[in-house]
């Protein structure tokens, strides 16, 4: 009996790839509008993405020395 799985990975990858393109392509057309609108606006969100980046690296480095 064969297995039939090739067809369920290829439809997931199929929709994850295709969900990040989208994914990738809102967040540059909003990047690109935000900053033709207000640098100062796309300073700042990218000051508090950076932020929160940073503080989430910290806590995933904090628990991993833990163990």
């Amino acid at each position: 009996m064969q297995k039939r799985t090739t067809g369920i990975w290829h439809y997931q990858i199929t929709r994850t790839g295709l969900a990040v393109v989208v994914f990738m392509a809102v967040l540059g057309a909003v990047n690109y509008f935000v900053n033709a609108q207000s640098v100062y606006a796309w300073q700042l969100m990218t000051l508090l993405v950076s932020l929160l980046h940073y503080a989430y690296d910290g806590i995933i480095w904090k628990a991993k020395k833990a163990n």
